[in-house]
């Protein structure tokens, strides 16, 4: 839902009154909340006056107040999202992240997938993967194994960039490409037809 005052100009009036806002400690989501505006064109416009609005890192535990503390505790346990406590509360995501770690609050679960170091032996340096497994079946213990040629193996990506099975290609690239021919002629034709779109 787009604030109230989405697209209109900003009047004379509502310059005075930021100025005013900013000098008077108010926090860049207070005043947005108050002209009906986002916090992006409020700190823009403050920026663009000569007047911003104070950056969120500040003093160490400067900005940190018991009712911010509070705020951001109920807000952690109520399961809001880190970036929408952010904006809430006038503080980055990672002010958010950092300040809860300290503070010792439940972790968050992590989209991010650690490593297993045992699933990423290394294969030994003359030897690449000659057939990658397909989405979803990946095993990649059934991958053949051929000696590595001069030309680097082939950097086009089988399945999900962000699966755990994914796996290269690992045919001989063409001489100062990343991809074998099949592949090359795969990427080049999406970089045709994205010049053809612009």
């Amino acid at each position: 839902m787009r604030p109230a005052a989405h697209g209109t100009h900003w009047t004379q009036r509502e310059d005075a009154r930021l100025r005013e806002e900013v000098a008077s400690k108010m926090t860049s989501s207070e005043a947005a909340a108050a002209h009906g505006r986002s916090q992006k064109a409020v700190t823009d416009r403050a920026r663009m006056l000569g007047c911003p609005f104070p950056k969120a890192g500040g003093a160490p535990g400067e900005q940190y107040t018991p009712e911010l503390v509070a705020k951001l505790r109920d807000m952690w346990a109520a399961g809001y999202a880190t970036s929408a406590i952010g904006r809430l509360l006038g503080l980055t995501k990672n002010q958010v992240i950092g300040k809860a770690h300290r503070l010792g609050l439940e972790p968050r679960f992590s989209p991010i997938r650690r490593v297993d170091p045992l699933r990423c032996q290394a294969r030994p340096e003359n030897e690449v993967a000659l057939e990658a497994p397909k989405p979803g079946k990946g095993d990649p213990s059934r991958l053949a194994r051929v000696p590595r040629t001069n030309h680097d193996p082939c950097q086009w990506i089988e399945g999900e960039p962000s699966a755990d099975d994914k796996c290269k290609c690992g045919a001989p690239a063409v001489e100062g490409r990343p991809y074998c021919p099949e592949h090359e002629a795969r990427a080049s034709a999406g970089r045709w037809r994205a010049e053809e779109a612009a």
